[in-house]
């Protein structure tokens, strides 16, 4: 009891002296950086008269700013105090407002607890694949496989929660906020704005990056890739403001439904997400093509075309960027065996369109998007940033526009070469 008195009185003889409460502090800090008390310290440049007094008269020596103090220096000084019964690693520890812990030993400490966790985890939910496959890379922890924070591989709760999630990921589609909600109790558990949320995407774009024909890094960052990614896992964000316009499309082996009627009546149809994931394979009505255009100023203009021809030529509008409701629709359509076929801006944005469509369905066609067809008026010049976009563009068959585009340097938009597309429609057989 007599020695925890005198460690208080000899860290309370540091405390009240601002210089000696400085040294000891530095020296506590050599500790968690090192391991063990050593080192130095170095008087500050702009040290007051009266620090450097106090440390003069500690070490018995001239201190002044600038000058070096090894700790070899301070345990002999402090040999010759009435506190030397009390060692001065104890007497420094006591001046620190937390506790005195080595780095190495905190980061033993945190592996310790982060391997505990991890076994907890495993054997509670382990026979889930996917949940099985993502506890490996969190233990495998190298630079890719870790969380977005750091503080939240401690997290037990929030671990558990995201690998409850992937144990009960569906196999049918089911709505986020009423999975988080089976899964965990609350709706919103899984929402973006939630840790959980955040880590869930991040374990799923894992899953997805191991998986065949994965992303190529497993993140999402966009709306629209996130939403793709929770799709590839059954799980559904938005399926009714998603949605893609059509003309001409039926689910396939079906007859006399509404999807035919609205054919026969020239009427687009606005699918959302949540009745396209209802259907395993769509398929043109008439004939086996699809004709899929950027903007919907020229699919109006085309369907306009074909009412007045009478004709039914299969049409797909993706308003822009392809949105999950697009993809959902192409993939189902392209199970039927129909035969894609695009047109687009002749500008960055729609080369890279026509890339990612090619690239995901192999067997999809450029549709006017010859080299020859270029035929841009000088008013719309892209800027130097967008034209290096085109440098993405690698498919043979879209080199030579990418080309004829950085040679000139001019965007070539879809409206100026509908009347075109509607008579590749109307001689359509």
């Amino acid at each position: 009891m007599m020695q925890t008195v005198q460690q208080a009185e000899a860290s309370r003889y540091l405390r009240q002296r601002p210089a000696l409460l400085a040294l000891a502090r530095a020296f506590c800090e050599n500790y968690r950086r090192l391991g063990h008390f050593g080192g130095t310290y170095r008087v500050e440049a702009a040290a007051e008269p009266e620090a450097c007094r106090t440390l003069s008269a500690f070490l018995r020596e001239d201190v002044r700013p600038g000058t070096r103090i090894s700790w070899g220096k301070c345990l002999r000084a402090w040999a010759q105090t009435r506190f030397a019964a009390v060692p001065l690693g104890e007497a420094c520890a006591g001046t620190s407002t937390e506790a005195l812990t080595s780095r190495p030993a905190k980061r033993q400490a945190r592996r310790v607890r982060r391997e505990a966790i991890l076994a907890a985890l495993a054997e509670k939910y382990g026979d889930a694949p996917r949940c099985a496959q993502w506890l490996a890379c969190l233990a495998d922890d190298t630079p890719q496989h870790r969380l977005a924070k750091h503080d939240y591989a401690l997290d037990e709760s929030l671990l558990t929660t995201v690998a409850r999630a992937l144990a009960a990921l569906p196999e049918q589609y089911e709505r986020l906020p009423f999975f988080a909600n089976r899964v965990t109790g609350n709706p919103h558990a899984l929402d973006e704005t939630e840790a959980a949320g955040r880590v869930f995407l991040q374990a799923l774009g894992w899953l997805a990056q191991a998986a065949p024909q994965g992303t190529p890094d497993g993140r999402a960052s966009t709306a629209e890739e996130k939403m793709e990614l929770l799709y590839r896992y059954h799980l559904l964000r938005d399926d009714v403001q998603n949605f893609a316009t059509v003309y001409g499309i039926a689910p396939q082996g079906t007859s006399d439904t509404y999807f035919q009627r609205a054919a026969a009546a020239f009427a687009p149809l606005n699918l959302p997400l949540r009745e396209i994931v209802r259907t395993a394979v769509f398929a043109p009505v008439a004939g086996s093509d699809i004709y899929i255009v950027e903007n919907s100023g020229v699919f109006s203009s085309l369907l306009d075309a074909l009412t007045a021809a009478r004709r039914c030529v299969p049409l797909l509008c993706l308003h822009g960027q392809p949105k999950l409701a697009s993809w959902a629709l192409l993939d189902r359509l392209a199970a039927s065996g129909a035969r894609l076929h695009y047109s687009g801006d002749y500008d960055p944005e729609g080369l890279a369109i026509a890339e990612k469509i090619l690239r995901r369905y192999p067997d999809a066609h450029p549709w006017h998007y010859e080299a020859a067809a270029y035929a841009p008026r000088p008013s719309v010049r892209l800027t130097d940033t967008r034209l290096k976009q085109l440098a993405d563009i690698t498919l043979p068959e879209l080199q030579p526009a990418a080309a004829a585009i950085c040679a000139q340097g001019y965007a070539y938009y879809q409206e100026s070469f509908a009347n075109q597309l509607a008579k590749d429609l109307l001689a359509h057989r």
